[in-house]
Protein backbone atom coordinates (compact mmCIF):
# COMPACT_ATOMS: atom_id res chain seq x y z
CA UNK A 1 0.00 0.00 0.00
CA UNK A 2 1.35 3.37 -0.90
CA UNK A 3 1.36 6.14 2.03
CA UNK A 4 -2.11 7.26 2.58
CA UNK A 5 -3.95 4.58 0.99
CA UNK A 6 -6.57 2.73 3.56
CA UNK A 7 -6.21 6.28 5.56
CA UNK A 8 -9.67 8.10 6.22
CA UNK A 9 -8.93 11.39 4.35
CA UNK A 10 -11.05 13.14 7.00
CA UNK A 11 -8.93 12.74 9.96
CA UNK A 12 -6.25 14.71 8.58
CA UNK A 13 -8.94 17.67 7.28
CA UNK A 14 -9.45 20.52 9.79
CA UNK A 15 -13.22 21.04 11.19
CA UNK A 16 -14.28 24.04 12.29
CA UNK A 17 -16.84 24.48 14.88
CA UNK A 18 -20.29 26.33 14.81
CA UNK A 19 -22.15 26.77 17.62
CA UNK A 20 -25.80 28.14 16.93
CA UNK A 21 -27.07 30.80 18.94
CA UNK A 22 -30.24 28.43 20.07
CA UNK A 23 -27.12 25.94 21.57
CA UNK A 24 -25.24 29.19 23.30
CA UNK A 25 -28.36 30.01 24.92
CA UNK A 26 -28.96 26.00 26.41
CA UNK A 27 -25.52 26.12 27.63
CA UNK A 28 -25.58 29.43 29.39
CA UNK A 29 -29.65 29.06 30.44
CA UNK A 30 -28.37 25.43 31.69
CA UNK A 31 -24.62 26.75 33.50
CA UNK A 32 -27.20 29.54 35.67
CA UNK A 33 -29.43 26.83 36.53
CA UNK A 34 -26.70 24.78 38.18
CA UNK A 35 -24.34 27.79 39.29
CA UNK A 36 -28.05 28.49 41.41
CA UNK A 37 -28.31 25.12 42.85
CA UNK A 38 -24.87 25.05 44.40
CA UNK A 39 -21.71 27.38 43.41
CA UNK A 40 -19.17 25.89 41.80
CA UNK A 41 -21.83 23.06 39.91
CA UNK A 42 -22.38 25.77 36.79
CA UNK A 43 -18.59 25.68 35.83
CA UNK A 44 -18.31 22.00 36.29
CA UNK A 45 -21.19 22.26 34.18
CA UNK A 46 -19.77 23.91 31.90
CA UNK A 47 -16.38 21.99 31.79
CA UNK A 48 -18.37 18.90 31.15
CA UNK A 49 -20.03 20.62 28.41
CA UNK A 50 -16.64 21.62 26.63
CA UNK A 51 -15.10 18.28 27.03
CA UNK A 52 -17.68 17.00 25.15
CA UNK A 53 -17.41 19.77 22.33
CA UNK A 54 -14.12 18.83 22.12
CA UNK A 55 -14.49 15.29 21.78
CA UNK A 56 -16.93 15.71 19.15
CA UNK A 57 -14.88 18.19 17.27
CA UNK A 58 -12.21 15.25 17.44
CA UNK A 59 -13.96 12.68 16.47
CA UNK A 60 -17.57 13.66 15.12
CA UNK A 61 -18.30 10.19 13.06
CA UNK A 62 -17.98 8.28 16.82
CA UNK A 63 -21.47 9.51 17.14
CA UNK A 64 -24.63 8.00 15.93
CA UNK A 65 -27.09 9.59 14.03
CA UNK A 66 -30.45 9.71 15.81
CA UNK A 67 -32.57 11.90 13.17
CA UNK A 68 -32.29 13.09 10.02
CA UNK A 69 -28.37 13.84 9.87
CA UNK A 70 -28.44 15.19 14.36
CA UNK A 71 -26.14 13.19 16.00
CA UNK A 72 -25.87 13.29 19.94
CA UNK A 73 -23.34 13.28 22.17
CA UNK A 74 -23.95 12.40 26.16
CA UNK A 75 -22.28 14.55 29.20
CA UNK A 76 -20.36 13.10 31.38
CA UNK A 77 -21.90 13.61 34.97
CA UNK A 78 -24.66 15.56 33.73
CA UNK A 79 -28.17 14.34 32.24
CA UNK A 80 -27.90 16.44 29.30
CA UNK A 81 -26.55 15.56 25.61
CA UNK A 82 -25.23 17.94 22.65
CA UNK A 83 -26.86 17.58 19.48
CA UNK A 84 -24.74 18.41 16.42
CA UNK A 85 -24.77 18.05 12.71
CA UNK A 86 -21.46 17.39 10.52
CA UNK A 87 -21.12 18.94 7.54
CA UNK A 88 -18.22 18.67 5.06
CA UNK A 89 -15.67 21.10 7.05
CA UNK A 90 -17.78 21.64 9.92
CA UNK A 91 -19.22 20.39 13.33
CA UNK A 92 -22.41 22.37 14.00
CA UNK A 93 -23.94 22.35 17.27
CA UNK A 94 -27.70 22.36 17.65
CA UNK A 95 -28.12 22.45 20.96
CA UNK A 96 -27.43 21.07 24.56
CA UNK A 97 -30.42 19.79 25.91
CA UNK A 98 -31.81 17.49 28.75
CA UNK A 99 -32.20 13.68 28.18
CA UNK A 100 -35.91 14.79 29.72
CA UNK A 101 -36.71 17.15 27.10
CA UNK A 102 -39.03 15.80 24.08
CA UNK A 103 -37.38 14.54 20.72
CA UNK A 104 -39.30 17.24 18.83
CA UNK A 105 -36.99 19.76 20.38
CA UNK A 106 -33.69 18.88 19.28
CA UNK A 107 -35.43 17.56 15.80
CA UNK A 108 -36.77 20.80 14.75
CA UNK A 109 -33.15 22.35 15.14
CA UNK A 110 -31.60 20.09 12.56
Amino acid sequence: MGAGEGEDDDSRKEISLIITREAEADLLETFAYYEEQEAGLGTEFSRAADACIQAIVRSPKAYQIVHNGIRRAALRRFPYSVFFVLNLSSVVVVGCLHASRHPKEWRRRG
